[in-house]
C-alpha cells in the first residue's frame, strides 16, 4: 500500500543506503525493520508521530537495548524518506533513547 510503513521499508531495502551496509549490519536492520513492520507495516507512515515512538519505546522499557536499537534503526529509514520525499518530517527526531545501566560482559 503506497505511503504505509511497509511500502517505506521496501523502499529502503532497495536503496542504495541499505545495500551499502555490511551484511551483518543489513541482517540486524531487517530483522528490527521487519518486526516493526510486522505490528504497524499497514499504518500510513505519514501519520507517524514521537509521540506514537516514545509509547512503543515506552513498551520495550523492560529490555531498553532492544528499544534503542529499534530507534536506531526506525532514525536510519525515516532519514532515507524524509531525502527522498516520502515523508515531511522526521518523527524520530525528538525521541531520546531509553537510559539504563550494564554490568557489561563477564569473561
Amino acid at each position: 500500500m503506497p505511503g504505509s510503513i511497509h511500502a517505506l521499508g521496501v523502499a529502503y531495502y532497495a536503496s542504495a543506503d541499505f545495500n551499502r551496509l555490511r551484511p551483518s549490519t543489513q541482517r540486524t536492520y531487517k530483522g528490527i525493520f521487519d518486526r516493526y513492520r510486522d505490528k504497524y507495516g499497514t499504518n500510513p507512515v505519514a501519520l507517524l508521530e514521537p509521540r506514537h515512538i516514545r509509547a512503543q519505546m515506552d513498551a520495550m522499557a523492560g529490555t531498553p537495548a532492544a528499544a534503542n536499537n529499534m530507534l536506531k534503526v526506525l532514525r536510519a529509514v525515516m532519514r532515507f524518506g524524509v531525502e527522498r520525499g516520502l515523508v515531511r518530517t522526521n518523527p524520530t527526531t525528538p525521541v531520546r533513547v531509553l537510559r539504563y545501566r550494564s554490568e557489561g560482559f563477564h569473561t
